[in-house]
């Protein structure tokens, strides 16, 4: 299991460009990253100014096992002329987790059953996701997210040297989720946090940009005595950003960071994208209803059942 223990608000690419440093070193001309997997045709999707030398490789995966975007993702890496330093975007991961709870007041044969039924729908999604960057489990915070992703995946001496919340990311956010509907709980934390450890060639630091988001149900609200309480929770953490430098060159990092600030989404392949998902969004609001009306009638059938 990934971790012991959906909506979206911004377009991944945009997200990147809108919350790091604005540019400050001296940048070469655009890299594009090409689409060549979404539309049929070889499209622009995003340009970033790279420093003089740097050199980059990017595509986007639209063909890819399950991860935090549904339609696609952004792969992108640079590198400064000596490969010593540079920037990664990597694929983002989807983190859910569903479980049916029962207390006293549930017959103990349908608490027997309804847990069982639970545990049968996790096994399902752990099948699924085989192999891919979604996984079942629960999330606690960050600290979790940054052991289980990050910290597990460097030399074993890594430490983070600080962490300080991305402020920029998080006033996007509160703007872009609103108040929480009734009966759902809603988190979000982005942070900028600051790594050392050692490398092949010595010290090396490192720099992440680290931002998650996650729905869940409200106990309170959903209790109901002698009734099984369907719970859930679903965490999205967004593409992994880093830059990396070796530590007698730490001033690399601002300058990975200045070029993750140029990144800009091309509007033509925006706009393709917007009517993917709209058409998507429009199939997906046809079967949800489908998928409520169903849902009550077995909820108001059970009720029933208790009741008799």
């Amino acid at each position: 299991m990934f971790f012991a223990t959906s909506r979206r608000v911004l377009c991944p690419i945009a997200f990147v460009g809108a919350v790091l440093l604005s540019p400050s070193a001296a940048m070469a001309d655009p890299f594009a990253v090409k689409d060549t997997e979404g539309f049929g045709i070889e499209m622009t999707a995003l340009t970033m100014e790279l420093p003089p030398g740097w050199n980059g490789q990017g595509r986007i995966a639209w063909t890819k096992p399950c991860s935090a975007n549904e339609l696609y993702e952004t792969i992108l890496t640079a590198t400064s002329p000596d490969g010593q330093s540079g920037l990664r975007i990597m694929p983002g991961h989807q983190v859910n987790w569903s479980d049916t709870t029962v207390d006293r007041t549930v017959d103990p044969a349908i608490a027997q059953m309804v847990v069982a039924q639970a545990e049968a729908a996790r096994n399902q999604m752990r099948t699924a996701f085989q192999n891919s960057n979604c996984h079942v489990g629960q999330v606690a915070g960050t600290e979790q997210i940054l052991q289980t992703l990050i910290l597990s995946k460097r030399p074993a001496d890594v430490r983070v040297v600080s962490m300080k919340p991305n402020e920029p990311v998080i006033a996007l956010y509160k703007s872009g989720f609103g108040a929480a509907q009734t009966g759902m709980i809603v988190r979000y934390e982005s942070q900028i946090i600051e790594m050392a450890y050692t490398g092949p060639a010595g010290p090396m630091v490192e720099r992440l940009w680290l931002t998650w988001y996650q729905f869940s149900d409200d106990p309170q609200f959903n209790y109901m005595a002698g009734v099984p309480t369907l719970r859930y929770q679903n965490t999205t953490i967004a593409s992994i950003t880093f830059a990396y430098a070796p530590a007698g060159r730490a001033a690399d990092l601002d300058t990975a960071a200045a070029a993750l600030a140029t990144v800009k989404a091309d509007t033509g392949w925006t706009a393709k994208v917007r009517e993917v998902q709209e058409r998507i969004n429009e199939e997906r609001r046809r079967a949800q209803k489908e998928r409520s009306d169903a849902a009550d009638q077995r909820h108001k059938d059970f009720i029933d059942m208790i009741r008799q």
